[in-house]
């Protein structure tokens, strides 16, 4: 069962909620409200048997089946419909209806408290209530701070992207530079050793007219 499911069952079994009522799974805090809405309906004075019926719709563990193994037996045959109904299921169910009934009444029977129990267990079901709103709370805020986190890692990872790639471009372009001057380099460089060649050239063909 979820949270909400067991608040619920609380509520019923703390005499929190009028018992000839439909059972609604309510969220966040409103079964607190339906909580002080039915405190003039219920009677403090009542007493709650809980009873306890597993079914064994799917199979147990070795470990669950040894632990409960007479309780496995005896909700087999109260619950499993595909069995035909008997007369000793029948007296099974009715015996063990009496069994809590008198066990309820011999309980009842001892002096009690009927309203600081009912304080008590509203108490309990309200910090319950309380308590589970907390933690879906504090888990909601983790999810944010957890997708906050993400989308903060993500953004670090595109600058960190963007960043290598500028850096990139900037070596590509730098290489190009460095490229461009290299070329123009051996370009004046071839240059100047022609013009320099015919320097001397000149100067020797003037040499040469003198003698």
């Amino acid at each position: 069962m979820n949270t909400y499911e067991t608040g619920e069952i609380f509520a019923q079994l703390a005499n929190l909620l009028p018992l000839d009522k439909s059972v609604d799974w309510s969220h966040g805090f409103g079964l607190v409200d339906r909580i002080v809405e039915a405190e003039r309906h219920v009677k403090a004075s009542d007493f709650t048997i809980p009873i306890f019926v597993y079914s064994v719709a799917n199979s147990p563990t070795p470990g669950l089946k040894e632990e409960l193994a007479d309780i496995f037996h005896t909700a087999k045959k109260l619950t499993n419909k595909t069995q035909k109904r008997k007369r000793e299921t029948h007296e099974a169910v009715i015996q063990f209806l009496y069994e809590v009934i008198r066990d309820g009444k011999f309980r009842a029977d001892y002096p009690r408290d009927a309203d600081q129990e009912m304080i008590d267990r509203k108490l309990f079901v309200l910090n319950y209530i309380h308590q589970r709103e907390m933690k879906l709370h504090e888990a909601n805020l983790a999810r944010q701070k957890d997708v906050e986190n993400v989308r903060m890692e993500q953004a670090f990872r595109l600058r960190q992207q963007e960043e290598e790639a500028r850096i990139q471009k900037n070596r590509v372009a730098h290489k190009e530079r460095m490229e461009r001057l290299q070329r123009h380099f051996e370009r004046q460089k071839l240059r100047d050793q022609f013009e320099h060649q015919e320097r001397l050239e000149n100067m020797k063909k003037k040499g040469n007219k003198k003698t």
